[in-house]
């Protein structure tokens, strides 16, 4: 996941399944899990300028993690994000960090410290 925010014009789901086909109840759980209660049918405009800096980096974060890759690189996926956001995705990022290894860029403290906290396989940079 890179600094962009690199939202598309289409709805929710189009942005999220641009290469991955999962269940709308797979996807909703996610987003749930996020704070994000978005119907995968709303509306995004270029760029996603409808959404928060922080329903935006969740929106990528989803993207991402529908992938189910065994390594995520994510690069100030904090940045622009509310601390409520922020502990959400500290959160799937600990839960995604037990089967997966996953790589955090980022000069937020708060979130260095509680990602050390948790012995997953979190590499922080």
């Amino acid at each position: 996941m890179t600094q962009d925010n690199a939202l598309f014009q289409g709805t929710v789901r189009d942005n999220l399944l641009w290469r991955n086909r999962v269940s709308d109840t797979e996807i909703l759980a996610l987003l749930s899990r996020l704070g994000l209660e978005k119907g995968l049918d709303t509306r995004i405009d270029n760029g996603g300028t409808e959404f928060s800096g922080g329903q935006r980096k969740c929106l990528l974060l989803t993207r991402a993690l529908l992938e189910d890759s065994p390594i995520y690189l994510l690069d100030e996926a904090f940045a622009g994000v509310d601390e409520r956001h922020g502990s959400l995705i500290r959160e799937e990022l600990e839960r995604v960090a037990q089967p997966a290894l996953v790589i955090v860029i980022t000069h937020d403290q708060a979130a260095l410290e509680d990602l050390e906290k948790t012995g997953r396989q979190v590499l922080i940079i």
